[in-house]
């Protein structure tokens, strides 16, 4: 696969995964966008746009470039900030974020290259940037896809509704994170929050590796 891993810009805004563009789970406080049907792609632009001015990074785009033919959209897209700037972490039962820790929020990824290693790439994309900003540590509320519900223990109502709608908000999966490092910190059947602490005591994939692993896609 000819695509690239470019570091969100001002311009890469409008490029994110088309998932990711449409969903504030993570950006807007709950209940913000109860009763609403319209576009969020605007309020999503918004947030990007003021986390690359506070911040000079918020994420990753995988970009499938094509010659001759402009990116359309990212094919997949991984986002990350300070745990006060996802608000709507707050629902999930393992909320909040540590204080010390950045969260990473969001990862959305094309059906079809979904668990052949590339998310591997993006975290470790991540791990790198925040270990550059000397962060020392980062967390994200993942999921566990072989929960199956307890009928003597149903979940809420509100967390199976998050359930059903992981991979549009971007959750990821246990397996990926602890794959990547990460440790379950705070457990939860179906939401753990998981964490790692920089820097991260395995190596990190060389960019000569990323370069081979995306190109294997």
């Amino acid at each position: 696969m000819d695509a690239q891993l470019r570091k969100i810009s001002t311009e890469d805004i409008p490029l994110v995964h088309h998932w990711c563009a449409q969903s504030v789970f993570w950006e807007m406080c709950p209940g913000a966008s109860q009763g609403r049907t319209a576009d969020f792609s605007l309020e999503k632009e918004a947030w990007l746009a003021s986390r690359l001015l506070e911040q000079g990074s918020c994420g990753f785009n995988l970009v499938h470039e094509r010659p001759g033919v402009a990116p359309i959209r990212a094919i997949a897209t991984i986002l990350f900030c300070p745990r006060s700037l996802a608000p709507g972490a707050v629902v999930l039962p393992t909320a909040p974020a540590s204080d010390d820790a950045y969260l990473l929020s969001s990862l959305h990824i094309d059906p079809v290259i979904a668990h052949t290693g590339l998310e591997a790439v993006l975290v470790d994309a991540v791990i790198m940037e925040l270990m550059s900003k000397n962060v020392s540590a980062v967390e994200a509320f993942a999921f566990r896809p072989d929960f199956v519900e307890d009928p003597g223990a149903p979940l809420p109502e509100d967390l199976r509704v998050i359930s059903r709608g992981v991979d549009r908000i971007g959750m990821i999966s246990c397996e990926i994170l602890q794959a990547a490092g990460f440790y379950v910190h705070v457990d939860h059947p179906l939401f753990p929050r998981l964490r790692l602490d920089l820097p991260p005591k395995r190596g990190l994939l060389l960019a000569k590796e990323v370069e081979e692993l995306v190109l294997q896609n």
